[in-house]
């Protein structure tokens, strides 16, 4: 068994099949990006975008119901990344200060 099978055995184990959590998760961003997207149309993504996408990981392996600390200490760091990005360059609606495409 290599490290990689390892390693997704372990996450199974914890989290449950690693195909349904990734959906969950898709669905997540999704939901994110549709209220980005409304609230900034035509605007690239920010680059708080990443750890809000983190966030929403670890917030569909905390719905698990099966406690890790790491879970929970991970997202506070990215929560704490979202939120010092959007302090920076808060805008009007979704916390940033739309970039248009050209």
């Amino acid at each position: 068994m290599t490290n990689l099978d390892l390693l997704t055995a372990e996450r199974q184990s914890t989290y449950g099949p690693w195909a349904k959590n990734m959906s969950g998760t898709s669905k997540q961003f999704a939901g994110l990006l549709e209220n980005f997207v409304s609230c900034n149309p035509r605007s690239d993504l920010p680059a708080w975008w990443a750890p809000l996408c983190c966030v929403a990981l670890k917030l569909n392996r905390i719905a698990s119901g099966r406690f890790k600390q790491d879970n929970f200490d991970d997202l506070r760091v990215y929560l704490g990344m979202v939120e010092a990005m959007q302090r920076e360059g808060a805008g009007p609606c979704a916390g940033t200060t739309p970039t248009p495409l050209t």
